[in-house]
């Protein structure tokens, strides 16, 4: 038997190919614009967030899924309202 629990409970690890993220309304994301050597998704849970990938701003919605190739700016913008999303590597198998 699973045991539910809400998204907002569980705090992401520090070093890891995933972690969650928690974001206010009006709060802007963790991290400043970067880019990685590997692919990322980002999957939205909850709320609406505007992410930015490559100098374009776009909306997300629960649900959603976004993707930033490598090597391509993004970032997260500004919470429209309390928004989860959780971030995930994607590795090609030569990495």
């Amino acid at each position: 038997m699973g045991i539910k629990i809400e998204a907002d409970e569980i705090e992401a690890p520090q070093k890891q190919g995933w972690g969650i993220v928690h974001l206010k309304q009006g709060q802007r994301g963790p991290a400043d614009e970067h880019s990685h050597p590997y692919d990322e998704y980002v999957v939205m849970l909850s709320g609406r967030c505007v992410l930015r990938n490559a100098g374009i701003n776009v909306e997300y919605g629960a649900g959603e899924i976004g993707f930033f190739p490598r090597n391509q700016p993004h970032r997260s913008v500004e919470a429209l309202e309390d928004t989860t999303y959780i971030w995930t590597r994607g590795d090609s198998p030569d990495d």
